[in-house]
């Protein structure tokens, strides 16, 4: 998880270094989950239309996954399907008019003002035990907004991918020692994120004007696990997946 970065829309020694180690073959099985940025506007021309080309260096890099933030599930009517008015937009760079979409995904990266939609909702939280383990402690809630919030959802979410294929579920939905996949490429990490993105346009959420999936809005859409990997017990999952990858 890269929740870093600087305001300018460029390809800097940064991207350039995460796109050169994810390219090697002794790494196949990294992915970097990079903040898109909070530098998005509507300023010229002020026009309901994002300006373009606002994401923050780091994020320009094409190897990564780039994760833009829509908004608290429990902010309201269709808040999952909006885009939170300070996530930057695509595209990466301006090389003489050759652009990448980006950001690919998005994941809540909103609250309001001190955290009032509590621990039931998308929050910011620091530990009071400074460590990974349940119970989940905190000593602060907080109404946190930002991609650096978002990114780390989907950080989390690839864990969860990976761990998918290490209990053996795939490839018959079910948990099964003799399936386990202990290693996996990141590029069937991101993959799956992707393919699980739900479209925020359907009906159309706020700070969203691109009606065309994968744009420099919100990418293919917001990360949605049990779009993509089945479960036997879990009847809103697909029925089946089929991949193929080299690790």
């Amino acid at each position: 998880n890269f929740s870093w970065g600087s305001p300018q829309n460029t390809y800097d020694f940064n991207a350039l270094d995460m796109d050169e180690f994810l390219a090697e073959s002794d790494y196949e099985d990294a992915l970097i989950v990079v903040a898109a940025g909070n530098n998005g506007v509507d300023n010229v021309p002020a026009d309901g239309i994002p300006d373009r080309l606002t994401l923050s260096a780091t994020a320009t890099s094409k190897n990564s996954l780039v994760v833009g933030a829509s908004a608290n599930a429990n902010l309201g009517v269709n808040s999952p399907n909006s885009r939170a008015f300070f996530s930057s937009v695509g595209p990466a760079v301006n090389f003489n008019q050759i652009n990448r979409v980006a950001p690919q995904v998005m994941a809540p990266g909103t609250e309001i003002g001190g955290g009032l939609l509590g621990i039931t909702s998308e929050f910011g939280c620091r530990s009071r035990d400074n460590d990974q383990l349940d119970p989940v402690e905190c000593d602060l809630i907080e109404g946190l907004d930002g991609t650096s919030f978002a990114t780390p959802a989907v950080a989390g979410a690839a864990m969860l991918v990976r761990d998918y294929f290490a209990q053996g579920f795939y490839p018959d939905r079910q948990q099964n020692e003799g399936t386990r996949r202990t290693s996996i490429s990141g590029a069937l990490v991101k993959a799956i994120l992707i393919a699980s993105a739900e479209w925020m346009y359907t009906p159309p959420g706020i700070n969203l004007t691109d009606d065309f999936r994968f744009n420099n809005e919100q990418g293919y859409g917001r990360v949605q696990l049990d779009n993509v990997l089945p479960l036997e017990n879990w009847s809103q999952s697909p029925t089946g997946l089929i991949v193929s990858d080299p690790l």
